[in-house]
């Protein structure tokens, strides 16, 4: 679990999905999954999933076997 930390210094997309959350990087890594799952259908609206940030999803996404290991 301790290499989860490395959190991107940089989340834009789910700046966008949790815009009405001050300070999204509070958030623990499965907490934030959670919330990319919820948004994930917008993804193509914010059109801004990339780098660091996608493969930090990947990580999380495959540490807790979410659904949406299959979509990236």
């Amino acid at each position: 679990m301790t290499e989860m930390t490395n959190i991107p210094s940089n989340l834009p997309f789910l700046e966008s999905i949790c815009w009405q959350i001050t300070n999204v990087y509070e958030f623990t890594p499965e907490e934030m999954l959670s919330c990319y799952e919820r948004g994930w259908k917008y993804k193509s609206l914010f059109n801004n999933l990339e780098g660091d940030e996608l493969e930090f999803i990947k990580k999380i996404a495959d540490i807790y076997d979410s659904w949406l290991k299959v979509e990236l």
